[in-house]
């Protein structure tokens, strides 16, 4: 963190959309694994939330999205309230 501010290249928040380098990372994996093009502007959305614990993130992306990501908790007692997209 000092280093980011002693050079200047993270001085700011984020777009509320999520960091574009972050983004386009997630574009590039998902086409990788898939083959699926998406556009990191119009189709990834990178947040945080506190809708519930870890396991209840986890089952709604599940249930709601066939999405399957790691429960925070898992990764230690800073991981509750996330998830681990691996």
């Amino acid at each position: 963190m000092i280093a980011s501010l002693e050079d200047g290249s993270v001085t700011h928040y984020t777009r509320s959309i999520g960091m574009d380098d972050l983004r386009l990372a997630i574009t590039e994996r998902i086409k990788e694994r898939t083959g699926l093009q998406l556009h990191q502007d119009r189709n990834v959305l990178v947040t945080l939330s506190k809708l519930g614990s870890s396991h209840e993130i986890v089952s709604y992306l599940l249930r709601e999205a066939d999405v399957a990501v790691n429960e925070g908790s898992h990764y230690g007692c800073y991981g509750e309230g996330y998830i681990r997209i691996v």
